[in-house]
């Protein structure tokens, strides 16, 4: 999807332009057009797209898959319904082609007896039905995420830009071709996934079951993975909590191209601009920021525009909804993706993300890097890269007082957003630059294949 990550992606492939990249992206439908929007690099050999849903079909009922594979499947996915690590090398040798006839595990008798016997001792206060129902879906989805991981290609290095499908696809890569496995956690997955499944109306039994799935193969990466690149300490902090050895780790901040994002042009006359340039997904919680907008807008005069791609069309009209309900529509503009972000950047006088979670994002470094002060949530490595009361202002999640506070703090005071928006610049182009990322990560993938050939030599 489109968004910082793939952005970073697109940036980090260009940067190490003497390196061949294989893409394998896991989608939806696997009917997804819109990698066709980035300009491939020479560099990188092949791109591949994978759906998650419904793309393979269950056995035919004819089917037959072994009793030993069958007993072995039971071991692995006991740890799906536990949140605990799966077995990769157990599983990898198990399931060794994407053939659906592993779909045959699902009406096998060893299937049924070990869905019985962990009800009894773990669910029986809650409804059978539904608790079958809801491990068949996790367990068709796993299966179905498994045998995809035969069909990645061989590489020097295994480098998934997340835990949860893609890290666990990597994990099992990794196993089947015996090659180093790398981790990026731009989000963390599992604290995302807990902030979608709130908004979900399902039972707190089936939360539960998916959110150990989830667990589940968060907890396989962060066994199988021979390094890890978080994009901030707070995210390293939360990973060795986890258990990650600290060894593992490694902090890579991300970097922007700080000459391409630069101030320029002269700033609209009369009413001031807003920018709040984001997914509209509910964990960058634009309503926060609505709510805010009343009360800023009863003091100030101020233009909001968010831009960003309308990813939950859901939860869009949620926000529709509230800005109708506050009455500030005539101040209110939702654009979309925009494929000018420059222009909005040097159109805008003050740069917002109230987001709920989130690791060190892009545009709020590319928003420094054009000059803008910012006001944002103290989430993720964001207090890692805007200085409090310096570049901008830090407020916590879901403070609608204080937020609408510190924005009209610099709406009504234009030096105040110029001297902080001078330091923003400064303060990206000393630290977070893309060079200096790529480099940074080019050191890890050779760290890791000299390991793995035991040469001085790098690939």
């Amino acid at each position: 999807m489109r968004g910082g990550v793939s952005e970073w992606t697109q940036q980090l492939i260009k940067g190490l332009h003497f390196v061949d990249f294989d893409i394998f992206c896991l989608a939806p439908t696997g009917q997804e057009t819109w990698l066709a929007e980035y300009e491939k690099p020479s560099n990188v050999k092949s791109v591949t797209i994978q759906g998650l849903a419904n793309q393979r079909p269950l056995a035919n009922k004819s089917s037959v898959l072994p009793k030993a594979i069958s007993e072995e499947l039971v071991v692995c996915m006991a740890s799906v319904l536990n949140g605990t690590p799966i077995d990769c090398e157990r599983l990898a040798s198990a399931v060794k082609s994407d053939d659906p006839i592993y779909k045959a595990w699902l009406t096998s008798k060893e299937y049924w007896d070990f869905l019985v016997n962990f009800y009894e001792a773990n669910w029986a206060d809650s409804d059978f039905s539904e608790y079958f129902w809801a491990a068949n879906g996790i367990f068709s989805s796993l299966l179905d995420t498994a045998t995809l991981a035969r069909q990645v290609p061989i590489a020097d290095v295994y480098h998934p830009l997340t835990t949860g499908s893609s890290g666990f696809v990597g994990c099992l890569a990794k196993v089947i071709h015996r090659r180093p496995l790398v981790v990026s956690e731009h989000g963390l997955y599992m604290k995302e996934r807990v902030l979608d499944l709130a908004k979900q109306d399902i039972t707190p039994s089936v939360k539960n079951q998916i959110l150990n799935y989830y667990k589940s193969m968060v907890m396989t990466c962060y066994e199988q993975a021979d390094l890890f690149i978080p994009v901030c300490q707070d995210h390293a902090n939360k990973e060795v909590e986890f258990g990650v050895d600290p060894k593992k780790i490694r902090v890579v901040i991300n970097g922007i191209d700080s000459d391409k994002f630069t101030p320029g042009g002269t700033k609209r006359p009369g009413t001031p601009m807003v920018g709040c340039f984001a997914r509209v997904v509910p964990v960058k919680d634009q309503m926060t920021l609505l709510k805010a907008g009343k009360t800023i807008l009863g003091e100030c005069k101020a233009d909001f525009i968010f831009a960003g791609e309308i990813q939950d069309e859901e939860y869009y009209k949620e926000c529709q909804d509230l800005v109708q309900k506050l009455g500030i529509g005539g101040n209110i503009k939702f654009i979309g993706h925009s494929d000018n972000m420059l222009d909005l950047y040097r159109r805008a006088d003050i740069f917002v993300l109230s987001s709920q979670s989130e690791g060190v994002p892009l545009a709020l470094l590319e928003a420094m890097s054009c000059g803008l002060p910012a006001v944002c949530t103290s989430v993720g490595g964001v207090p890692e890269i805007l200085a409090d009361s310096v570049t901008g202002f830090l407020v916590q999640r879901g403070d609608v007082e204080n937020m609408s506070a510190k924005i009209s703090t610099l709406l009504r005071d234009e030096n105040l957003r110029k001297k902080m928006g001078s330091k923003a610049r400064e303060l990206v182009i000393e630290n977070y630059t893309i060079g200096e990322m790529s480099r940074k990560i080019l050191n890890i993938y050779n760290e890791l294949n000299t390991k793995e050939t035991g040469s001085n030599g790098s690939s």
